[in-house]
């Protein structure tokens, strides 16, 4: 298999694992951080305006540190309030 379709296949699961919200809401990813074992944090995410919706894709891992936190398949739709009073993941 070339690289290139490697990378068309790794794109493909990527987006598998979007979710979507109504429009003018923001995602929130959940992870796993393992201190202790089943904790998760949090973050939000500015999702893709689509057509009468908005496309969000959660990060594989925690961005905001180099502990290496999965996504833990947990996620969430909220408002610009809850938004602007959380960590962003970007």
């Amino acid at each position: 298999m070339h690289v290139s379709k490697l990378f068309i296949v790794g794109a493909i699961v990527t987006a598998a694992e979007a979710f979507t919200c109504a429009r003018e809401l923001f995602g929130q990813c959940y992870f796993v951080d393992g201190n202790p074992v089943g904790k998760q944090q949090r973050c939000a995410i500015k999702c893709e305006n689509k057509f009468g919706h908005v496309n969000c894709v959660c990060p594989d891992y925690y961005p905001k540190n180099d502990k290496g936190w999965p996504y833990s398949g947990k996620h969430e739709c909220i408002p610009v309030g809850a938004y602007n009073g959380r960590h962003k993941c970007y």
